[in-house]
């Protein structure tokens, strides 16, 4: 059995894969009001220097947060428009070597965005297939997520006395 961090490492590679990217990622939203890479994957063709993305600022992506907190994906076909209208995404997007890809928004219960799922670099004939993929696997990965939260609940629950949160009897074994 599989823990839910080895599964959805798994799921992120399989995206990639099937989308034909260069590289995919599970973005997660952190309390700094930022989005940060916890899983990645990318093929022998992209650098291997490029395998760490930066963090995603509320700042900065504020009118793509706006379109994912819609349940909407973003497709970023046209790089050399976001020249212009956004020249921060570009800078951030070309450093890291992103020419094109799709961002899937992942909701909590309170439709709020809680992670990204993102496939970069992927042929233009495949973007739309590929985004309807990933809008059916997102819903896989919202559970895994979910199960990882109940996991660390149950780990946290089984070492520490739920009244005063010290360590029980369990910790010391």
């Amino acid at each position: 059995c599989s823990s839910p961090e080895e599964v959805l490492q798994e799921l992120v590679t399989f995206c990639g894969e099937k989308c034909n990217g260069q590289l995919s990622f599970l973005l997660e939203k952190q309390p700094e009001q930022s989005f940060s890479p916890k899983y990645i994957w990318s093929s022998s063709e992209f650098s291997s220097s490029r395998e760490i993305l930066v963090p995603l600022f509320h700042s900065v992506w504020q009118e793509w947060i706006d379109v994912l907190s819609k349940n909407q994906p973003v497709v970023l076909s046209d790089m050399d428009a976001l020249a212009f209208s956004k020249p921060e995404i570009y800078a951030t997007l070309r450093m890291q070597g992103i020419f094109s890809g799709i961002l899937i928004p992942i909701l909590s219960k309170e439709n709020s965005v809680e992670a990204i799922l993102g496939v970069g670099n992927l042929p233009a004939q495949h973007a739309s297939p590929a985004t309807y993929f990933l809008l059916t696997l997102v819903h896989l990965i919202q559970a895994m997520l979910q199960q990882r939260k109940f996991v660390t609940h149950l780990k946290e629950l089984s070492y520490h006395d739920q009244l005063t949160g010290a360590l029980n009897r369990n910790a010391f074994l």
